[in-house]
């Protein structure tokens, strides 16, 4: 009789073994589904691109950018010689649900507004906005510029 007691047990411990290695192997699998890098696309549109613009007055133009966090500002991007107007000129951005808004701004005498798309590995962005000089924006529509930053770091 205790040899059937003890083969009940062992089989009772048998089952919660089993079962316990199931939930653990089970949960473990789930954490594979998660994303294990912590960096937010905010952080992962920093760096240097290439860009190719094309304007109605000045044509395609190619120059260099450079995207980093906002000095002043958290969660806000700074992008440095935007539309080619020098390395130590900023446009403000802020990354919502896979793109770049840029707010209307007033930058070097231009008014500035638009979006740019990041794609999905973060290594393009295609930014469609629009600038008017201030001196003639009361009542003149400003233009239209298309340009594809491509990641260069």
């Amino acid at each position: 009789m205790n040899s059937i007691l003890k083969k009940n047990t062992i089989m009772k411990n048998l089952k919660y073994l089993f079962l316990a290695s199931f939930l653990l192997v089970f949960f473990s699998s789930c954490d594979d589904l998660l994303d294990d890098d912590p960096t937010t696309p905010f952080e992962k549109v920093l760096g240097t691109y290439s860009v190719e613009e094309t304007s109605p007055t000045f044509g395609t133009q190619h120059y260099y950018v450079s995207i980093s966090k906002d000095p002043y500002v958290a969660n806000v991007l700074s992008i440095y010689n935007f539309f080619d107007m020098g390395s130590f000129i900023r446009v403000v951005g802020e990354v919502v649900d896979g793109n770049i808004e840029l707010a209307p701004q007033d930058v070097d005498g231009f008014k500035i507004f638009g979006e740019g798309e990041i794609s999905d590995d973060f290594d393009r962005i295609d930014f469609i906005y629009t600038i008017e000089e201030l001196a003639t924006a009361k009542g003149i529509h400003g233009e239209t510029v298309e340009a594809v930053y491509t990641r260069i770091d």
